[in-house]
């Protein structure tokens, strides 16, 4: 008779299933307990909010219109230190002695901030406008101006440097207008070169940087001369702070705000550009643009009619500075270490010394510039002719 196949019992195949089992549940629990120790969310497991957040960390999520918003920045108002969202707009911010304003800034919104009372706070970015709008009427900054949101009501001091600007004075610079008109600076005609007269396109490439608010279909557009004075003639606070952008690409042949992105609001909300991503306004969107060189660089590059004209930016680009990384605002728009608070008394908030920049626009006509540049002159006579050699000597700058 023949033998029966053989059968392993089925209490010891249990077994070995079970004991399987239970390693496989052991290595897991191993694994979700090293992702969530993790500083960085995991991208393998949505470990909960709550898990996430202890007394040392307070987490939260930053979400827009359409969800949630990865790689947004997150920090404490007026601290250095920052985290970005994840992929499911989560953030672990460390907690910080006496901060309790978050803000949170992404790229096409505007800034939000939340207080950290509750657990698990929601920041929602709103979108910034899809459009510019042309028929915006430019804020006069100035102390007699009927706008709520004139500049001078909140940051006088920045408005005090601003005003003796040569930035403010741009539009009305004697050199300016003679160059254009071909007067003397007293405004009296002279049989001298005229750029009106001579070469007439010429006139916008001049406006586009020294008077950039004014439109084409203005009756001044080609005699700036004859306007009314005005703070609102030169390169004044409020186109500024509507540049979200400069193109470089065309840098030299493209002038001035031609080669700027301005995006200006149609409706009630106000729009302010600035270097903060933590600003509170409630109307402010940051960019790294305002601590570039390139901010600059359409204005202070320019080739007009086949000549170069003007080299600031490429000079800057070749400069010892550059390598150094320092952009043109690091001289002319230093750290103002006497200011902590942009708006003291309404709404601005203090922050550290050094953080806040100065207003004046520093130009040759500062004593740090007069006194850095030495001028040597020498002479010779070679085949009938005098030879002029002049030497520029930048010793405390670029």
């Amino acid at each position: 008779m023949a033998a029966a196949p053989f059968r392993e019992p089925t209490h010891r195949l249990f077994y070995l299933m079970v004991t399987f089992a239970g390693i496989l549940l052991t290595c897991l629990a191993a694994w979700l307990g090293i992702a969530r120790e993790t500083p960085k969310f995991s991208k393998r497991v949505l470990t909960p909010l709550s898990v996430l957040t202890d007394e040392n960390f307070v987490a939260g999520t930053v979400v827009g219109p359409q969800g949630a918003l990865a790689n947004a920045t997150v920090r404490w108002q007026t601290h250095d230190a920052a985290v970005l969202t994840d992929r499911n707009g989560r953030f672990r911010l460390p907690r910080v002695t006496a901060a309790n304003l978050i803000a949170a800034s992404a790229p096409g919104h505007y800034v939000s901030t939340c207080l950290a009372s509750g657990t698990n706070p929601t920041l929602f970015l709103e979108p910034l406008p899809t459009h510019d709008d042309i028929a915006y009427s430019w804020i006069d900054p100035s102390p007699h101006s009927f706008s709520r949101h004139r500049c001078s009501l909140c940051h006088e001091r920045i408005y005090s440097e601003w005003l003796l600007s040569a930035h403010a004075r741009s539009g009305s610079n004697p050199r300016v207008l003679s160059l254009i008109e071909g007067t003397a600076d007293d405004g009296v005609s002279q049989p001298g070169p005229s750029l009106r007269r001579d070469h007439p396109h010429g006139v916008a490439v001049c406006n586009s940087c020294h008077a950039p608010t004014l439109e084409t279909n203005d009756p001044h557009w080609n005699e700036l001369a004859a306007r009314a004075p005005s703070p609102l003639n030169g390169v004044h606070c409020d186109f500024c702070h509507k540049t979200q952008s400069v193109d470089i690409s065309n840098i030299g042949l493209t002038h001035g705000r031609y080669a700027m992105r301005l995006l200006r609001p149609d409706g009630e909300r106000q729009l302010v550009f600035g270097p903060h991503d933590d600003a509170s306004r409630g109307d402010s969107a940051a960019t790294p643009l305002y601590h570039s060189s390139n901010y600059c660089a359409s204005c202070h590059e320019g080739t007009v009619f086949g000549v170069q004209a003007y080299t600031t930016f490429s000079e800057w680009q070749a400069s010892p500075a550059a390598s150094r990384g320092q952009q043109c605002q690091t001289c002319h728009m230093p750290a103002a270490d006497d200011v902590t608070n942009m708006a003291p008394g309404h709404g601005g908030v203090t922050r550290a010394s050094g953080s806040l920049s100065d207003h004046s626009l520093r130009g040759p006509a500062s004593r740090r510039y007069a006194d850095s540049l030495a001028v040597s002159l020498a002479t010779s006579r070679r085949d009938g002719f005098l030879h002029v050699s002049v030497l520029f000597d930048a010793s405390l700058v670029g």
